[in-house]
């Protein structure tokens, strides 16, 4: 979590904190989802509610982005998937359709470059003018 007291947060450009918060909010996501799984692994009836907080939590830490960068009719139909078929209904949901969720959100994630640990672009080295290139873009 973000220590807004730290000296070294004044510093911090704010994108690198808003990574954070949004590294934190999924990093909570896979924390309940793991109690989540545990649970029902044992045969313990465990309830949603802490799992669905977290990924509604997630989502509003995404959802200007996605907004941004979706077509607006994919983004009115992530709205309507989020608000009528997984967090805002009374009845639990289908584990697999909390997955297909978090996915999406992880791909996102992964698009915004906030959780991709293969920045560096891959090329075939053999190639001189390739490798010359690559050379002078970083």
């Amino acid at each position: 979590m973000v220590d807004f007291n730290n000296e070294a947060t004044i510093g911090t450009p704010a994108i690198n904190i808003v990574k954070i918060l949004i590294l934190q909010a999924r990093a909570n996501v896979l924390e309940a989802l793991e109690v989540y799984n545990k649970k029902i692994s044992q045969g313990v009836s465990w309830d949603q509610a802490i799992l669905k907080a977290r990924i509604l939590t997630w989502f509003i830490e995404l959802q200007a982005y996605l907004e941004r960068a979706l077509k607006p009719e994919d983004y009115e139909q992530f709205i309507k998937k989020v608000k009528d078929d997984y967090l805002f209904n009374e009845t639990d949901i289908e584990k697999a359709d909390l997955i297909s969720l978090i996915i999406e959100l992880n791909k996102t994630m992964d698009e915004l470059r906030i959780t991709r640990i293969d920045l560096r672009r891959q090329y075939d080295k053999t190639n001189i003018e390739e490798d010359n290139l690559q050379n002078e873009l970083s």
